[in-house]
């Protein structure tokens, strides 16, 4: 395809015709494999100051291989990269039926449920075969009453609009309910997954412990069945907080909101449904050479096409869930080194909420003087190195073997003659270009983000 500039380089951008997978690590499929024991004893961690708690976001899946033409070359020479590097994030919310229980909520917390649950059902909508229920905690219980998503949106849309206060019920009520929407979700048909999710702003009155052992027994069966949970704890005293970061369901299969200050509520609501079905909308491959290399060459092609910034590190506008980018790099070795580090780092942005990918390194590459080898030993077989990724919520998978930790890789600067950075450990990037690092708690000042809106 034609080419263009970048730096004093040309930068092909013509997509490629078809794709192959990825040769050595592939994007996990969905697995039925053994899953190991849920645990039940709770661990909650110390209440926080305030401000919206979310212990863990879904992520995307990554992988890729980085490959060199030679791992030993002499100074002048050429050494060429080339890497096929990916990112995969499925849509989560597809095929949901969601059960929406509805506890006490004060008149400020009634009117950011309703933002957020406004958000809740366009994220369902936006996607297909998804239906909605909505009980009260405090009703008789009855089976839930699903609502078709895409059919029934003006009637969903009104009944969220007319959501209001609503007083604490009793223990024995709580159960019940919680009961029901349990046996709802066991009859579901395979092809519905459920979604859970609880909005509640104090805890019942009565045996608060009963109330609470039903919650987890319904929490902690949702991984058996696909499904996902997400806990909007209203209360001052965070009475959820023992199941939602206690360790009643894996991280990766329930999702807890800690509303300290209610008027966030939405942006974070907001942030978990573009983390659970939102498109990729943005991307960044950041490749990061050692300062022994100049790069005379960079070249990249995104499949299944589009088009990539002319300088480094590479990035764009797209709105796919899978992404796929072959690159070449054209290295000219310029000082002798028995190490130089080369990687490649693959981050992304789904409309709120960043994509921290993974990075990928190079087999050693040794640099010698001309005609002087003594430096440059036998190299062992190239692996390839990634970040470990969670899979997709709701998405059963075997059990992985541990992975020894990889290096990360640094940052550039744009212009691809002075990308080289000396020897260092590297960190993936956003593609802000500020750095991206795994996170166990976020801690997310939604009100103040109106930019994201």
């Amino acid at each position: 395809g034609a080419a263009r500039p970048v730096g004093d380089h040309p930068v092909a951008d013509a997509p490629m015709a078809t794709a192959s997978p990825l040769p050595t690590v592939p994007m996990p499929p969905t697995s039925t494999a053994p899953r190991p024991p849920i645990a039940t004893t709770p661990t909650a961690p110390p209440p926080s100051s305030g401000g919206i708690v979310i212990p863990s976001l879904p992520d995307c899946t990554f992988g890729g291989t980085f490959d060199v033409s030679s791992t030993s070359v002499a100074v002048g020479e050429i050494v060429t990269g080339t890497i096929d590097i990916g990112l995969s994030c499925p849509d989560s919310l597809r095929g949901r039926a969601a059960v929406v229980v509805l506890g006490a909520m004060d008149q400020k917390l009634a009117a950011s449920v309703r933002s957020a649950l406004a958000l809740l059902v366009t994220g369902l909508a936006d996607t297909e075969h998804t239906s909605i229920a909505f009980v009260s905690a405090g009703a008789l219980a009855v089976p839930p009453r699903f609502q078709d998503v895409a059919a029934d949106r003006p009637a969903i849309d009104a009944l969220v609009a007319g959501l209001g206060v609503r007083t604490e019920t009793t223990s024995d009520r709580y159960a019940d309910q919680l009961d029901a929407v349990a046996d709802a979700f066991q009859r579901l048909p395979p092809s519905q997954r459920p979604l859970f999710v609880l909005v509640d702003g104090a805890a019942p009155s009565g045996d608060i412990d009963a109330a609470a052992l039903r919650l987890r027994a319904l929490v902690g069966g949702l991984r058996d069945l696909v499904g996902l949970g997400i806990l909007i704890d209203g209360s001052p005293d965070a009475w959820l907080r023992g199941i939602g970061q206690g360790g009643a369901a894996p991280e990766d299969t329930l999702i807890y909101v800690h509303e300290a200050q209610s008027d966030a509520l939405p942006d974070a609501i907001a942030s978990v449904v573009d983390a659970l079905g939102a498109p990729i909308d943005l991307w960044q491959v950041r490749p990061v050479v050692s300062s022994r290399f100049g790069i005379e060459q960079a070249t990249l092609t995104l499949l299944p096409g589009g088009q990539a910034s002319p300088r480094l590190p590479w990035s764009g506008i797209a709105h796919a869930r899978e992404l796929r980018a072959r690159a070449t790099l054209r290295l000219r070795a310029q000082q002798p080194s028995a190490e130089s580090q080369l990687t490649v780092a693959m981050t992304g942005r789904r409309r709120r909420v960043d994509v921290r990918g993974g990075v990928v390194a190079a087999p050693n590459v040794c640099v010698h003087a001309v005609g002087d080898l003594a430096d440059c030993a036998p190299t062992p077989t190239p692996v390839v190195s990634t970040f470990p990724q969670p899979p997709a919520r709701g998405t059963p998978t075997a059990p992985q073997p541990p992975r020894a930790p990889t290096s990360a890789a640094t940052t550039g600067r744009s212009d691809p003659t002075r990308t080289s950075t000396p020897d260092a450990p590297a960190t993936a990037a956003s593609p802000d270009g500020t750095s991206a690092t795994p996170r166990r708690r976020v801690y997310l000042p939604f009100a103040r983000r109106a930019s994201d809106r």
